[in-house]
């Protein structure tokens, strides 16, 4: 059985090189997936000088192997959020 997802079997992305030389810059991005490539892009857009850093290749380790979705975990357990908030506030948060 084939587990290779099918958008990294069906197309490529560019590859870089090393860094060669020493670089300057306001931000170093660690990590190319989603969350690396979002925050150097729009720290970009912002003006600042980003250097995005991967070990490997751009999302090729865990966003190259998800369906590409972002979620919120909170680290407040349910019964403090219904402390604080309400049940159906806490409820809403779960769901």
């Amino acid at each position: 059985m084939n587990t290779t997802p099918y958008w990294a079997d069906t197309s490529r992305i560019k590859s870089f090189p090393a860094l060669s030389r020493n670089v300057s810059v306001d931000v170093a991005v660690i990590g190319g997936g989603i969350t690396g490539i979002t925050t150097a892009y729009l720290l970009k857009k912002a003006g600042a000088a980003v250097a995005l850093i991967e070990r490997e290749h751009m999302v090729a380790l865990d966003t190259g192997h998800t369906t590409a979705h972002i979620t919120y975990v909170t680290d407040l357990c349910i019964s403090e959020l219904v402390k604080n908030f309400g049940r159906d506030h806490a409820r809403a948060v779960w769901e």
